[in-house]
């Protein structure tokens, strides 16, 4: 018997490949989630039909977006949504980078890939950055991950270990000798611009570059003949240590290169904590989430969203509604799917549980037939559209901690 404030979520998925993450054709997967009622999602079905004169049949996202337009009935469907729904969506190279931090240097968890564990993230940022355009080394590297970690891999484990390793190597290579990125040219908003890139910036700017910004001490640049050594000791010297020499040396020590903290990455991965993975994985320890699933994590997203868990975004968009701030838990409505076993969502549902009561937000999970309900459907229009056109989705329809592939 559930206890406490409950709420009901349909979901869906789209863009699924199983472990084929690296060769899909579909680079992302989404997860959509809906609140609706039954009949408020079958009313939303018929009227959404009747507007746009759709097949009596079952609604189904390929067909829906296929047909002529679909545009304007998947923005009239959309605008219905908010407040209502929710879609977390994974980049499944993005995963498959978070996957080799998570499993093989940090203790494989449940809640990897939230934003639980955000602090791995930077690691797994920092090797996409520095190594991706290092494509003849990059593909191989995930091609050999995938294989390593995959269920039932045919190739024995000493052999997949060294191939990961040799692609590891070569991967490592190219990134240490990759250079940094060009500095901009000093100037009033270039604290600013390297700020937003997240680099720390020494003080360089306007005050600190004194020989450009103050022309009291410009003028005796021809006042250095005469007094050379006092004033290039008491004014002109002290100004070029204190400004442009520690402007020019400070920065890029501050941004060493992209390749400084990947490499790092790469060099850290060791052969005798790869084998003791693989070791675990083969006696399968179901304390290891399995590696190349990404509907986990999406699934706890979802979960954390409607239960009313604050993720922690700045702009504070992915708050849960005034009304919801009180923690209540959340049964799913799920489309068949066979990862979602019995003793993952146990395991799932214990790894979010609330660090203080211990409670987890997990109230259950019931399979139900698409065909057969209404909400499902209107997930799966949500799913396939939010994967096929993101450009469309509402901004607080889309989970502000989904895994997109990090920007240049």
């Amino acid at each position: 018997m559930l206890t406490g404030a409950v709420v009901e979520v349909a979901c869906d998925e789209s863009g699924f490949s199983g472990t084929n993450l690296l060769r899909s054709t579909e680079p992302v997967i989404t997860h959509a989630s809906t609140d609706l009622t039954p009949d408020e999602a079958h009313a939303l079905i018929t009227e959404l039909r009747t507007e746009f004169r759709l097949s009596p049949h079952e609604l189904k996202s390929g067909h829906f977006l296929r047909r002529a337009g679909a545009v304007s009935a998947a923005a009239w469907f959309l605008a219905r949504l908010p407040g209502r729904a929710r879609v977390h969506l994974i980049d499944k190279e993005f995963f498959l980078v978070t996957r080799v931090i998570d499993l093989l240097l940090n203790e494989p968890s449940y809640t990897a890939g939230t934003h639980l564990t955000a602090a791995t993230r930077a690691d797994a940022e920092a090797l996409y950055h520095a190594a991706r355009p290092a494509e003849a080394q990059w593909t191989p590297f995930l091609v050999a991950f995938e294989d390593l970690v995959r269920p039932k891999r045919r190739t024995p484990n000493a052999a997949a270990i060294t191939r990961f390793l040799q692609a590891r190597d070569a991967l490592l290579e190219v990134t240490r000798t990759r250079p940094g990125p060009t500095p901009p040219s000093p100037g009033p908003n270039t604290t600013v611009a390297l700020r937003k890139e997240g680099t720390a910036v020494a003080p360089r700017t306007d005050t600190a570059a004194a020989p450009r910004a103050n022309t009291a001490t410009a003028a005796p640049r021809a006042g250095a003949t005469a007094a050379p050594r006092a004033g290039a000791t008491a004014a002109p010297r002290a100004g070029a240590t204190a400004a442009p020499r520690a402007g020019a040396t400070a920065a890029p020590r501050a941004a060493p290169g992209p390749g400084a903290r990947a490499a790092d990455v790469l060099a850290r991965l060791d052969r005798h904590r790869i084998a003791e993975i693989l070791d675990r994985l083969d006696s399968d320890d179901r304390e290891i989430p399995p590696p190349l699933e990404p509907l986990l994590p999406a699934l706890a997203e979802t979960i954390l969203f409607w239960s009313g868990r604050q993720p922690p975004t700045p702009d504070g968009r992915d708050c849960p509604d005034p009304g919801t701030a009180q923690q209540r838990r959340v049964l799913v409505i799920h489309d068949e799917q066979s990862a979602l076993t019995a003793d993952r969502l146990t395991r799932l549902g214990q790894a979010v549980a609330d660090p203080v009561t211990g409670m987890s937000p997990l109230a259950g999970l019931v399979m139900a037939d698409s065909r057969a309900d209404p909400r499902i459907q209107v997930a799966d229009l949500l799913a396939g559209t939010a994967r096929r056109r993101t450009d469309l989705l509402p901004a607080t329809v889309l989970s502000a901690t989904s895994l997109h592939r990090p920007r240049s």
